[in-house]
């Protein structure tokens, strides 16, 4: 019974199923078999962002955690789908509120999963218009770790990545990025964090 109503995503207008989450706040695997009852939180993201066509004239206006989430949920499930993309940033963004320090000890910290995998790597244009995104928060282990993860012949620029940590097996680390390839280029941007 619990893997019937797993299997099937929730619905919620105006939004996109993002994944389950135990009420420790870690998030839950789905093919993991368990008996008993269990409790899960349903994640979403907002369907749309706040403007913008993806064209260079008008990119996709980012202004939320939210939105940064989105973006990473379609380039990494959505082979291709950034190709040629263009992305802003409309505002400063936290990724979490509380003090890195206390990330390791605390629950229900928001885990950051990197924008771009090696089989599905980001491929548009992402400006961070002299913004900032902070709070990022990478544990685990991914191929590729910073707030991009691959980034093949797009380019990442005028960003600034602070107040962030990035640990964990990945292959690759970075701040702002933990591969470039074919071209891929980070530009006027900075990391500060550990």
């Amino acid at each position: 019974m619990i893997n019937q109503a797993i299997a099937a995503n929730p619905r919620k207008d105006g939004h996109i199923f993002a994944y389950w989450t135990l009420p420790c706040g870690e998030r839950f695997d789905a093919g993991v078999l368990m008996q008993g009852e269990l409790v899960l939180r349903a994640n979403w993201f907002d369907s749309e962002f706040l403007s913008g066509d993806g064209s260079s004239r008008r990119p996709y206006l980012i202004s939320t955690a939210n939105h940064m989430s989105l973006l990473t949920y379609l380039v990494n499930t959505v082979p291709g789908w950034s190709y040629g993309r263009h992305f802003a940033l409309n505002n400063d963004i936290s990724l979490n509120i509380v003090g890195w320090e206390l990330w390791f000890i605390l629950s229900g910290i928001n885990r950051w999963t990197p924008i771009g995998t090696e089989d599905s790597p980001f491929q548009g244009v992402f400006n961070g218009r002299g913004f900032v995104i902070s709070g990022m928060f990478i544990e685990g282990d991914f191929y590729a770790a910073g707030l991009f993860g691959v980034v093949d012949g797009g380019q990442v620029r005028n960003i600034g990545v602070v107040e962030s940590v990035a640990v964990g097996d990945s292959m690759y680390t970075g701040g702002i990025a933990g591969v470039l390839r074919n071209g891929g280029a980070v530009v006027n941007s900075y990391f500060r964090g550990v």
